[in-house]
């Protein structure tokens, strides 16, 4: 074999191997230790949601993959009980609450699977936010991340057109576009019985126990007002921050607030369902919620004569809304990690998200999805306006609001007393946890 046949045979070789480097099915592996033919994830999510593009996994790269739908309510039971066993999840799709409040229980990607650089470009900053933690390493900052974002939910308003019509003596055309006029609304929508009943409601605020999303509606108002709940009802320093604590608090309690209405703004008690089912029997006039449910409402009743708004807001100048985040993570205790993020990174791909999102009304996270012309105006802007409170210890905090508004709505306390409650009561917490 002379020279020049050597050098032909070597030069197709590196072809081959270039081609298959390029064309295989199987996700990039570099610096990868472990692989696995079985992967198992746990979320609250349908498995109708995620069904399809599992199969699309299985297919391209010979890993089976088993979703299993757990209880919301006993999810947070069930993954710490699954953590201490010997057979946990390899992959957790959760909002941010829970991924937030367990973090210590998370292991985070290797950079050769997941680039934190990378990753914080191509998402809106609400994601990167929550999911991108940045820790001081010496003279450097250190990005670890910790989930990756899935979905937006936004947060909106949900309108009864024919009740909205009935308002008498002057029917209401459109939605409120402020928290002025949607206090003024929901007085119109209204009625109270003898004993100050009520008869219908305008507006599905005020209180904590029959209203799941307390603590995101407070949490918005507190963000249009540039506070938070940690820095504002915490803290305990600027005065001007309390302040602003304090008004959102008078403004939300006073829905539920009987002692109000006198004034008109009392519309909402205990004794009442939930916002959703008696919304969806149209005797609700406004619901503030998330923007994938309009498509549960429309099947469980399909002649309710309803629709979607922007949240209002304080400032039209200066939008601000509010979020949910799907995510999926990787448990410490997974047996094989590497496997798992690869599979997350996939999921969580733009070609992935657009075809879930087919299934599930909400927004991707991906800059270029959001951008592309695909979503719908409302829930682009929505997406693009959400932020998000600092939150250290989301689910203890809404255990602690929810005493905060339920006291102040029963005129058991002022607002300045439960805020003085409730800073005492995160101090406990933070202390007992220091002690462990």
């Amino acid at each position: 074999m002379n020279k020049m046949q050597v050098i032909i045979i070597a030069f197709s070789v590196i072809i081959v191997i270039v081609a298959l480097l390029v064309f295989r099915k199987e996700p990039p592996s570099t610096n990868i230790d472990q692989q696995t033919s079985e992967l198992v994830v746990w979320g609250i999510d349908p498995e109708s949601v995620f069904h399809d593009m599992l199969r699309v996994y299985e297919s391209e790269f010979r890993t089976r993959v088993t979703y299993i739908e757990k209880d919301p309510r006993t999810f947070d039971r069930n993954i710490l009980e699954a953590l201490a066993s010997k057979t946990p999840p390899d992959l957790i799709i959760a909002e941010e609450d829970w991924i937030l409040s367990n973090r210590d229980k998370i292991v985070p990607p290797k950079p050769t699977i997941v680039s934190a650089d990378l990753a914080e470009q191509s998402i809106v900053n609400l994601a990167s936010s929550l999911f991108i933690e940045r820790v001081a390493d010496g003279t450097k900052i250190q990005k670890n991340i910790i989930a990756l974002p899935l979905w937006l939910d936004p947060l909106v308003l949900y309108w009864n057109k024919d009740l909205f019509a009935q308002v008498s003596p002057d029917p209401i055309a459109k939605p409120p576009e402020n928290w002025d006029t949607f206090l003024n609304d929901s007085k119109g929508l209204t009625i109270l019985g003898d004993g100050g009943r009520v008869v219908r409601s305008g507006a599905a605020l005020g209180r904590a126990k029959n209203i799941p999303l307390y603590k995101e509606i407070l949490s918005v108002l507190l963000l249009q007002l540039d506070v938070d709940i940690e820095g504002a009802i915490y803290s305990g320093g600027a005065k001007e921050k309390t302040a602003s604590a304090e008004s959102v608090i008078r403004f939300y309690t006073d829905f539920g607030n009987p002692s109000t209405a006198p004034k008109g703004a009392y519309t909402w008690n205990t004794r009442m369902p939930e916002p959703r089912m008696l919304f969806a029997e149209g005797k609700l006039g406004m619901m503030i919620d998330l923007y994938s449910f309009a498509r549960e409402l429309r099947s469980k009743n399909p002649h309710l004569s309803f629709d979607i708004a922007p949240l209002p807001q304080i400032n039209a100048a200066r939008k601000v809304n509010y979020a949910r985040v799907r995510a999926i993570t990787v448990p410490r205790t997974a047996k094989t990690p590497d496997a798992s993020w690869l599979f997350a990174r996939w999921l969580a791909s733009g070609k992935a998200i657009e075809s879930i999102l087919k299934e599930y009304d909400a927004a991707p996270v991906g800059r270029d999805l959001l951008e592309s012309g695909k979503i719908n105006s409302l829930l682009k802007t929505a997406s693009l306006t959400a932020r998000r409170p600092r939150e250290t210890h989301p689910l203890e905090n809404s255990r602690i609001l929810s005493g905060l508004i339920e006291s102040v709505a029963d005129g058991q306390k002022t607002v300045s007393e439960a805020i003085t409650d409730a800073r005492t009561a995160y101090g406990l917490f933070i202390k007992s946890r220091q002690g462990r």
